[in-house]
């Protein structure tokens, strides 16, 4: 807005607080609230990206409360089961239709995201996600003491680690594969981690034990892979 165009000509501000395919980085909240604050000023919608954060992966309903911020327009899907734009009326001025790729619009698909969200409410999940992303969080921190994994980040159960390169994460996303645990990885050598809302303690104790043989595994002199399964890598990785 210095250098290249004034605030008329932007058409909007759209950013996730909690980067997804990217690399699962967090944004700091003095950039979120700069950002809101510029955009307020000049009266530029400003639009937060809760695909993958909103409803309650982080622990709380929508990332942007961790910020203390009110977007003026939200996009959600993934845990709400149908893809939704969020905005108050103002921002509607006429009725219609907007259909997308995947996201649906049907009865059936309203029933399901209004039936989701509560039953988040009933079974208290919010409480759940905190507690069981905490403690996973710190199972994955015991680990950085041992294996060369470092930078655990991330808010509820929406949490990522980095590996040295490329190539160890894509041969640890096999390795544990093979035992059982399905991950993703995101950005240049992250890997994800979204557990269902309902994991158990029992259940992050036996995925961590599964990382940690597939993490000794993989940091083996002259490794190398055995079986066909080592073609899944190809859904793992980041398409650019």
């Amino acid at each position: 807005m210095k250098q290249e165009c004034s605030a008329e000509e932007i058409g909007c501000i759209i950013i996730e607080p909690v980067q997804g395919e990217g690399g699962y980085n967090i944004a700091t909240k003095s950039m979120i609230r700069e950002i809101r604050a510029i955009t307020q000023e000049k009266r530029i919608p400003f639009i937060i990206d809760e695909v993958q954060s909103g409803l309650g992966r982080t622990g709380k309903w929508w990332a942007s409360e961790h910020y203390n911020i009110k977007p003026d327009i939200m996009s959600a899907a993934k845990a709400l089961q149908v893809g939704a734009t969020i905005a108050n009326k103002k921002w509607f001025p006429e009725e219609g239709a907007i259909s997308s790729t995947w996201g649906g619009g049907h009865i059936i698909d309203l029933a399901i995201g209004t039936q989701i969200i509560k039953t988040i409410k009933k079974k208290k999940l919010l409480n759940s996600i905190n507690k069981q992303g905490n403690y996973l969080k710190k199972r994955i921190q015991e680990l950085e003491k041992k294996y060369p994994i470092s930078n655990t980040r991330g808010f509820g159960l929406m949490l990522a680690y980095d590996v040295p390169t490329k190539k160890i994460r894509d041969d640890l996303i096999i390795e544990c594969l093979k035992r059982g645990l399905v991950l993703l990885g995101c950005g240049e050598k992250s890997i994800r981690l979204i557990p269902p809302y309902i994991i158990s303690e029992r259940e992050i104790n036996e995925a961590i034990n599964i990382t940690e043989r597939a993490l000794q595994q993989v940091k083996m002199p002259k490794f190398k892979h055995r079986g066909e399964i080592c073609n899944y890598i190809t859904c793992g990785e980041v398409i650019s």
